[in-house]
């Protein structure tokens, strides 16, 4: 153990994990997104559209605007934070059963991977790793992921055990928890904690 002095977290610390003694320190929020491969010349959907297609009830992205192409649908699994915040915040994602035709993946690189080569997919995920990832983000609703009203969102922190927190490690949560960092995040697709 201690071998990481400070960890970039998306989810809160669980009960189970709250015996290691970690410090949870929130930094900035971030947009959950829709992402979809270059071919998809589709760039905004409805709120029901998002459902319709994770559904698998709407499979071809002319059903929504767009070249008559079969959607490629790709999600991850429960336990992804992205996942976990659109089922809390997104109207109708909490009990939406995802299609069994969707290609599940493992990782946040393997489903960025995914969308860069597979033509006509869609997928989620946090706003910062795609537009870091060159990822077409879909706006929804009319509204941009980079907007401050986009409402769904995630919560990014920092753990760390506090007698370890010295020296750059200290730094560095000192200038990510201030105004200092507000340009530094809005740049990365964050929304900072004000």
């Amino acid at each position: 153990m201690d071998q990481a002095k400070l960890a970039r977290v998306a989810r809160k610390i669980k009960d189970n994990e709250s015996h290691y003694g970690l410090e949870y320190t929130p930094v900035f929020m971030v947009p959950i997104a829709f992402f979809v491969n270059n071919s998809v010349t589709v760039d905004n959907l409805s709120t029901q559209q998002v459902l319709d297609i994770f559904a698998g009830k709407i499979t071809n992205w002319q059903e929504v605007g767009g070249k008559n192409k079969i959607i490629q649908v790709i999600r991850r699994e429960e336990e992804d934070s992205a996942l976990i915040n659109l089922r809390n915040l997104f109207p109708g994602f909490k009990d939406l059963v995802i299609s069994e035709k969707a290609r599940q993946v493992e990782t946040t690189p393997t489903m960025i991977a995914q969308i860069h080569k597979v033509e006509d997919t869609i997928s989620w995920g946090p706003l910062d790793v795609g537009l870091a990832n060159n990822l077409k983000a879909l706006k929804i609703n009319n509204i941009d992921p980079a907007s401050e009203a986009y409402p769904y969102f995630g919560e990014v922190a920092l753990v760390y055990k506090a007698k370890n927190l010295t020296g750059n490690a200290k730094k560095f949560v000192d200038f990510a928890t201030s105004a200092a960092a507000h340009d530094a995040i809005a740049k990365a697709g964050g929304i900072s904690l004000k």
